[in-house]
């Protein structure tokens, strides 16, 4: 199996936490797996022939076109305060935080991960598996090759930490996206990210209960569970 993990991380944040948990990767994940970087800043002074870099900002321009549309919109960018023809969240709201500055609406932020797995899953025919891992994951000993092998199975198009237990009956909750596999030889992969690009760059994801990258994703793949 060929795997291609990505990553990414906040700008200004490389020594708080990015550098530890990007350093622990090269260090203990499998030398058979590539690793990329996809950065909103400068590169960091790190250089590791395992690591390959890549400008967010520059490789894909519709995420810069959707960042710079919705930048002084408060409401996309997860505040309360509504400017005249702004977005606006869904009247359907219910909970303890629907009144209150949130990262669910932070549409703008989290577009940046959006798009790094679009980037990465459009240039990865040569791989089996593209695996995206938090750039705050710290890797504590060596993973083995058989350890991802057992996770990412051939014939599912999505791997993820899932939070849908059908014994609550109550709808599930959003997938923790620390860790994604997207199987590069299944054939709904790329109609899968053209239709998660395509929620931006029509701004359909402003339609959903909420806004950010977990949220959309677990929108998208239960339709595709449900209709393909």
């Amino acid at each position: 199996m060929k795997i291609k993990v990505i990553t990414s991380y906040k700008p200004g944040t490389w020594e708080t936490y990015a550098k530890r948990g990007i350093t622990s990767m090269v260090k203990r994940l499998p030398e058979d797996v590539d690793i990329f970087v996809y950065c909103e800043e400068p590169e960091p002074n790190f250089i590791d022939k395992r690591i390959m870099y890549i400008d967010l900002n520059t490789s894909e321009p519709a995420l810069f076109e959707f960042k710079n549309k919705y930048k002084n919109d408060p409401v996309a960018n997860g505040e309360l305060i509504e400017i005249p023809n702004g977005v606006r969240r869904s009247p359907k709201l219910e909970g303890l935080d629907k009144n209150k500055i949130s990262f669910l609406w932070d549409a703008v932020r989290f577009s940046n991960k959006v798009f790094c797995v679009v980037n990465a899953v459009r240039n990865a025919k040569e791989y089996d598996y593209v695996v995206w891992i938090d750039g705050d994951t710290f890797s504590f000993r060596p993973i083995p090759m058989d350890f991802f092998e057992k996770l990412l199975p051939q014939n599912t198009m999505l791997t993820y930490l899932g939070r849908e237990n059908p014994k609550l009956n109550d709808g599930g909750k959003y997938p923790e996206c620390g860790f994604v596999g997207y199987n590069i030889k299944h054939p709904e992969i790329q109609n899968f990210i053209n239709d998660w690009e395509n929620l931006y760059v029509t701004d359909n994801v402003f339609k959903l209960l909420e806004w950010h990258d977990s949220y959309v994703f677990w929108h998208l793949s239960k339709i595709y569970r449900k209709e393909k």
